[in-house]
C-alpha cells in the first residue's frame, strides 16, 4: 500500500513538473515570437500619435496637427531623397501632412490682421511658423520640444535609427546639440 501511494505521489509531481514544463515552454515561444513581431513591425504613425497622446496629455486633434506641423517642418529643412527616406521608414507620413493646421483663416474678425500674421511668421522662418501652428492648436509653442523629445524616444529602435538621424538633423535650428 505504501510502495502504491509513493508511486501515485512520484507521478502526479511527474505530472504537475511537465505540465509547468510544457506552460513555460508556451509562454517563452509566445514572448519570443512577440519580441520578433515587435522588432520587424519599425515605427508606424499610428504608434507615434498614441505616444504623444498618452505621454503629452494631448488630444488626438493636437497630436495629429502638432506632429504634422513637426513633419512639414521637417520636410521644410532635408532634402526630398532624406524626407523620402524618412516617410519610407514611418508609414502614413506623406498623408499625415494634409493634417498641418491651417492658418489663413486665423484672425478673419480682425479685417485681415490674422492673414497679415500668418504671412509675417512665414517671413520669420520655420520655427515661427511652428509656433504659430502650435498655437493654433491650443498648445503652447514650448511643447515643440516635448514633441520631439517623444518623437526621439519612439524611434530609438534599430529600425527607427535612420528616420531619427534625418529628422534630428532637420531640427538643428530647433534642438542645440
Amino acid at each position: 500500500m505504501k510502495k502504491l501511494f509513493v508511486l501515485v505521489l512520484a507521478l502526479s509531481f511527474c505530472t504537475s513538473a511537465l505540465a509547468q514544463q510544457n506552460m513555460m515552454g508556451g509562454l517563452m515561444d509566445k514572448a519570443k515570437s512577440t519580441d520578433l513581431a515587435d522588432i520587424t513591425s519599425g515605427p508606424s504613425m499610428t504608434g507615434l500619435l498614441s505616444s504623444l497622446t498618452s505621454n503629452l496629455n494631448v488630444s488626438e486633434e493636437q497630436a495629429t496637427g502638432g506632429l504634422a506641423s513637426i513633419f512639414s517642418y521637417a520636410k521644410d529643412n532635408l532634402s526630398a531623397d532624406d524626407f523620402a527616406t524618412i516617410a519610407k521608414q514611418i508609414p502614413g507620413t506623406e498623408s499625415l501632412l494634409n493634417q498641418v493646421p491651417d492658418l489663413g483663416g486665423q484672425g478673419a474678425g480682425m479685417g485681415g490682421m490674422g492673414s497679415m500674421l500668418s504671412k509675417a511668421a512665414e517671413s520669420l522662418g520655420g520655427t515661427a511658423l511652428l509656433a504659430q501652428q502650435f498655437e493654433s492648436l491650443g498648445l503652447d509653442p514650448d511643447m515643440v520640444m516635448g514633441y520631439i523629445t517623444q518623437i526621439q524616444a519612439y524611434l530609438d529602435t534599430p529600425q527607427g535609427q535612420q528616420a531619427k538621424a534625418l529628422l534630428m538633423s532637420s531640427f538643428s535650428g530647433l534642438v542645440s546639440g
